[in-house]
């Protein structure tokens, strides 16, 4: 479990080391791993600027052999004027050779998947509600979700 936190740690540390960055968060708050159909994750970024043109992210964290090769998601996406878009995606975990699509590191495999390009960032609050659509109670094995807002190049 030690070893689990660690790693997690790092990575975390090692995204942030991005100078591309401009916001980040993983919210890691899954007991035994299982993220509840009921459980929607929000995130909530307070943009300053408003000249930057970003990519925005979502970062998937799960225990490496997958069970699943998608996992079906919904996420709402909330400009600072209030206006929502939701957005339905499948989100690839695995090739069909099984081979995991992320970024594996021991037990730990992390997913980086775009959902929007070129956002002009306006000032003020961009909210992100993320849940997942799977068709049982809870989707097992997971050990984070989060976004990144990006700085296109």
């Amino acid at each position: 479990m030690k070893l689990k936190l660690f790693l997690i740690a790092l990575v975390g540390l090692l995204y942030s080391c991005n100078t591309n960055e401009i916001y980040s968060e993983l919210d890691r708050n899954f007991e035994a791993n299982r993220w509840l159909k009921t459980a929607t994750k929000e995130f909530n970024f307070e943009n300053a600027k408003s000249e930057e043109i970003v990519a925005v992210k979502l970062h998937f964290a799960h225990v490496h052999g997958y069970q699943f090769e998608e996992i079906p998601l919904e996420v709402e996406f909330i400009n600072p004027k209030g206006i929502s878009e939701i957005i339905a995606l499948n989100l690839k975990v695995k090739e069909a050779n099984s081979k995991d699509v992320g970024n594996c590191s021991g037990d730990i495999c992390d997913v980086i998947h775009t959902i929007k390009t070129n956002v002009k960032l306006e000032k003020g609050t961009y909210t992100l509600k993320i849940k997942n659509t799977f068709s049982g109670e809870y989707l097992p094995n997971v050990l984070g979700i989060g976004v990144i807002f990006e700085k296109m190049k």
